[in-house]
């Protein structure tokens, strides 16, 4: 995956890595619900499908957690 922090953010002025991180934010959204939607609502209850669930959710969710951090980031560093 490419690393994001290299270089200065301000020398990109289309946003080409912010729109592809926002992308990849989105689609791993699309493919948490399918996954929560296969896992819990169609397969029959277990406690391994229950584990398996969580682990692909916080897979899933991770690239969401970089918007979160960096907005919070940006909060603190404005004040």
């Amino acid at each position: 995956m490419k690393v994001y922090s290299n270089g200065d953010g301000r020398t990109d002025r289309t946003g080409a890595a912010d729109k592809q991180m926002l992308r990849l934010s989105v689609s791993l959204k699309v493919v948490n619900a399918i996954g929560t939607f296969l896992i819990i609502g169609i397969a029959p209850p277990s406690v391994p499908l229950v584990f398996l669930w969580a682990f692909t959710s916080r897979l899933n969710l991770c690239s969401f957690s970089y918007w979160r951090i960096s907005a919070q980031c940006w909060l603190v560093d404005e004040d």
